[in-house]
């Protein structure tokens, strides 16, 4: 039996090497939420690029722009550049800026234009005489201001930062449109390149290419606040892998660590670590093993399930070996004492494994996939930790005694076995504290929230900390990608341009803003103006020549295309025959009840403009939690009524059902309370510690209720108590440790997992030992005549704190 262990362990170690994490959002959603669904149809239709870009920041302005163009020369020989740049050149659109405005002003103008070439003809003819004053041709500044009143202008103006890039030079000699701040302190070259930075392994490779770059570029005398960073998905998304692959291993190590901690405690000595450190280790590796080789990507909350398993898992075997070991302790030999306990705890055991993977497996009726996952993969790991428990345990002791026989008994007698039965006095008076405590937590429960700054949620290191501010030069905020078959379907987009998200309308891209319309006639009408011009070019004086001059420029012969813009504009029109256009939302992608707020808005332009797609992945956030707060009390009722129904068909009693919910109830809403005035927020991670709370808290109750209301008198039921409290006092604890070493995450959402935990778990503990027990002896009754071992041979919990010694001689 242990060499097959060895075997399933070393074939799971070699599939755990292909277990993978999905760090992004997406993973914990349905597939058929509508963000998700408006991102697969773009998906399948075009390829939306997510911008890769570099930040330079230092005092000396020369230094940032030379570094700058340093890297755009190196990202343009990557393979997978599709274009780059440092600077948005307005040249294009200065040159064709005439064929932006409407062709009745530009006849008008030829008309004007016309009208003063006729004057100035005669002006230069002896003897003719004008009867009129000239007619006034516009200036450079009645262009721009006739070109900045049309209100798609407005909108293409929005892609350098203000209006004064389209043709007039920098303050600092810089080229038109560079992308920097205008106090020349931060730079960017931006970039789209082949391929979904959503694919960590591509986003981790173009991550790692971009460091070495900024490595090969940075100057042997740079100055000490020079700052060179990757940025955008390309440098969140690895990155949260990263670290929570570092902490997923600190928070496994550390679980492990704290619970072995705690049984070399329990049980004094090397040994008993060792024969319940191995089968839990085997059924870790094992379930890793199995995810790995049906190819299961881990999301961000069910990752964290395993190191919640530690705690979880070991229980077994401590009421295996806490069994086995008082066995032994009375003179039984090895295979009697295994015996004596396999047959003792048995039942108990799968019964109660098969409850707690039941409860575990209700969270798999989500919607939300953070809590769908953890379910089954928590039950799963449930599962395989009961059958290594139940046969390598057994196996890898008798071969440890013949190895290592033992020479003393395995554990200490317990405080709490000769803790003082209270009088009933005390005991109501304890009972009555708790109420007050429970009536004065209430109001704070109630103020909980949820965290909607998900940005506090994100590790520290995620960030750059370089703010890119004015060097962007482009619109701010969250990017809404639009999508039609038909260009026409993107120009009436009424709905959309009469959103006030964020106080006011979005910035509007679509091919009408890039591609002037009506260009037949416009180019006409500048056909009237350059012949005319040609008609007395050379022949007008000085001054006569400076009134013309605006209009040379830009008398352009031929069209303005998508083929012609920059390649950074041109992505804003689309391709393969597909219309593309972008909304900027003024919201925060990192605000999820700014994100909520824009998932509400973007079903309403989808019900507005059903031709048109609107998807945006920073919008994935406003699904993610309203689907967590509504599936949150759903899963959480699942788990207690399931629990529930357990308890009520094993002791087919009312008042046991209602002494067993009660501790539970009343520690979680001191815990949630004490979380408000601790300003501890409800998150799409710590969400999942709720139905494990009641899990693990109805575990205990369930214990001390079968003690204490058992048969016999009352210090015989208080003995029995006494020996359950060990029980659950070390088996919580595990539970708290393998929770509180999530403490060390450096991912501040997976962090706040173990705080609540500690606090909700640990009130749990406090409730099922000390409130509880009051409440039973302060209001004693004559219990029902009952087999106490029948009752937990059917126990249906967890199995983590079965009664061991009924009695003395007992089972």
């Amino acid at each position: 039996m242990v060499g097959a262990w060895v075997v399933l362990a070393i074939v799971g170690a070699r599939g755990a090497r292909e277990l993978r994490v999905e760090a992004n959002l997406e993973a914990l959603l349905p597939d058929d939420t509508p963000s998700l669904v408006a991102l697969d149809a773009m998906r399948e239709r075009v390829e939306v690029r997510a911008p890769f870009f570099v930040l330079v920041e230092s005092g000396d302005p020369a230094l940032n722009r030379e570094l700058a163009a340093q890297v755009r020369d190196g990202i343009a020989a990557w393979p997978e550049t599709r274009w780059v740049t440092d600077r948005r050149d307005p040249s294009v659109f200065v040159e064709h800026r005439l064929l932006y405005l409407p062709t009745g002003t530009l006849e008008e103008l030829a008309d004007d234009v016309e009208a003063r070439v006729r004057w100035e003809s005669c002006a230069l003819v002896p003897g003719c005489v004008n009867f009129t004053d000239p007619v006034e041709l516009p200036t450079e500044a009645d262009l721009r201001a006739a070109f900045a009143a049309e209100p798609g202008n407005a909108e293409l103006l929005q892609l350098f930062g203000d209006e004064a890039t389209l043709g007039e030079p920098s303050p600092d000699d810089a080229p038109p449109g560079q992308l920097c701040s205008p106090d020349g302190r931060v730079c960017m070259v931006t970039a789209s390149l082949e391929g979904d930075p959503g694919r960590v392994s591509h986003a981790e490779r173009i991550l790692e290419r971009g460091e070495r770059l900024l490595r090969a570029v940075t100057p042997a005398d740079a100055p000490a606040d020079l700052r060179m960073e990757v940025g955008g998905r390309y440098r969140n998304v690895p990155l949260v892998k990263r670290l929570t692959e570092v902490d997923l291993s600190a928070t496994g190590i550390l679980s492990t660590v704290l619970v072995l901690l705690l049984v070399l405690v329990q049980f004094r000595g090397v040994r008993s670590v060792v024969a319940l450190a191995l089968p839990l280790g085997g059924a870790i590796v094992v379930t890793l093993g199995a995810l790995g080789w049906a190819g299961i990507a881990l999301n961000l909350i069910s990752a964290f399930t395993l190191a919640v398993l530690a705690g979880i898992g070991i229980d077994f075997g401590l009421h295996l070996l806490t069994h086995y070991g008082e066995q032994r302790a009375e003179g039984a030999d090895p295979e009697a004492a295994l015996a004596s306990a396999m047959g003792a705890l048995g039942r108990s055991l799968l019964v109660a494994g098969a409850t707690t993977a039941a409860a575990f497996l209700a969270l798999a009726a989500a919607r939300f996939a953070g809590f769908a996952q953890m379910g089954w993969v928590a039950s799963l790991g449930v599962v395989v930790a009961l059958v290594a428990y139940l046969t390598f345990f057994p196996a890898l002791l008798l071969v440890l005694h013949q190895l290592w026989p033992e020479k003393r008994a395995l554990f200490r007698r317990s405080p709490l076995e000769r803790m003082p039965q209270p009088s009933r006095r005390m005991a109501r008076w304890v009972a009555l504290g708790g109420v007050a405590l429970i009536a004065a937590a209430v109001p704070f429960a109630l103020r909980l929230d949820f965290e909607y700054r998900f940005h506090r949620l994100q590790p520290a290191g995620v960030a750059n900390g370089i703010l890119r501010g004015d060097a962007e030069r482009g619109p701010t905020g969250t990017a809404v990608y639009l999508l039609a078959d038909d260009p026409a379907d993107l120009d009436d987009l009424h709905a959309v341009r009469a959103s006030r998200l964020g106080g006011q309308a979005p910035v509007v891209i679509t091919p009408r803003t890039l591609v002037p319309q009506d260009q037949g006639a416009k180019l006409a009408a500048l056909a009237r103006i350059r012949a005319a011009i040609e008609r007395v070019d050379g022949r007008l004086d000085e001054d006569a020549r400076a009134r013309l001059a605006p209009l040379r420029p830009a008398l352009v012969t031929e069209p303005l295309t998508a083929d012609s813009l920059p390649p950074w504009a041109a992505d804003h029109v689309g391709s393969g025959g597909h219309a593309l256009g972008v909304a900027y939302v003024p919201v925060r992608g990192s605000d999820a009840h700014q994100m909520e707020a824009l998932a509400g808005e973007l079903e309403r332009w989808r019900a507005a403009h059903p031709a048109v797609v609107f998807a945006s992945p920073e919008a994935v956030l406003g699904e993610v939690v309203p689907a967590l707060r509504s599936d949150a009390p759903r899963v959480v009722l699942l788990a207690l009524l399931g629990l529930g129904l357990a308890v009520a068909l094993i002791g087919r009693s009312v008042r046991r059902l209602l002494l067993v919910l009660a501790p539970v109830a009343a520690a979680v809403v001191v815990g949630l309370g004490l979380a408000v005035l601790l300003d501890l927020r409800l998150n799409l991670y710590n969400t999942l510690v709720l139905p494990v709370a009641f899990g693990v808290g109805v575990d205990g109750a369930i214990y001390v209720v079968w003690a204490l209301g058992g048969d016999g008198p009352i210090d015989e039921r208080w003995r029995r108590f006494t020996t359950s409290a060990r029980a659950i006092v070390g088996s919580t604890a595990t539970t708290l440790a393998a929770f509180g070493s999530i403490l060390v995450a450096k991912n501040p959402g997976l962090a706040s997992i173990g705080s609540l935990a500690l606090i909700t778990i640990g009130f749990t503990l406090l409730a099922n030992v000390v409130w509880l027990p009051a409440v039973m002896l302060g209001w004693a009754r004559a219990p029902a005549s009952r087999s106490v071992v029948g009752a937990q041979a059917a126990d249906g919990d967890a199995g983590d704190h079965v009664v061991h010694r009924v009695a003395e001689g007992g089972a």
